[in-house]
């Protein structure tokens, strides 16, 4: 729900701090990704889940390669809508996840999870372990590069290059 909100909101938005408040609503409530990892690991057998996991990724690199491309050809319609056809897909996946998916968890499962959830006890003592903290730190850093580099690569083609954003999408892919 929270990347379909925050697509939403990116496609419709009017000015820069609409860009910021959807991203951000995107970026706290989406977590597509560690979802479906987590549900698969949660649905499938040792002898099984490697294989499956293999075909999550596979999916992943499919949107990551075409994602661009399309929001490319999208682009002469208005830089609004490929975030408006990233909403529309992530509603229908909400809808077929409700409606088709069943729960991956035990009742006594998941309440012993909520628990655990958002405590800043377990935020704190995950940042502590030497181990997983720096990895912690390390991630934060990859992925806060990565994304800028995302957000400003049009820019750069665009006054460097003049290129459009279709040759951008194209470039991406």
């Amino acid at each position: 729900m929270g990347s379909c909100l925050g697509f939403l909101v990116f496609g419709l938005a009017g000015d820069l701090l609409f860009l910021f408040a959807a991203r951000t609503v995107a970026g706290v409530a989406g977590a597509i990704i560690p979802t479906t990892h987590a549900y698969i690991a949660d649905v499938t057998g040792p002898e099984d889940r490697a294989r499956r996991m293999g075909l999550v990724g596979t999916a992943f690199g499919l949107g990551f390669t075409l994602g661009p491309a399309i929001g490319g050809l999208l682009s002469p319609f208005g830089y609004g809508k490929p975030a408006l056809l990233a909403s529309a897909m992530a509603g229908a996946n909400l809808v077929f996840a409700y409606f088709k998916l069943p729960e991956s968890l035990s009742e006594e499962t998941r309440r012993q999870a909520r628990k655990r959830v958002l405590s800043l006890r377990t935020f704190t003592e995950a940042f502590m372990n030497p181990r997983l903290g720096i990895l912690l730190v390390l991630l934060f850093v990859v992925t806060f590069a990565f994304s800028n580099m995302e957000a400003t690569f049009g820019l750069l083609n665009a006054h460097l290059y003049g290129l459009s954003a279709r040759q951008t999408g194209y470039l991406f892919t």
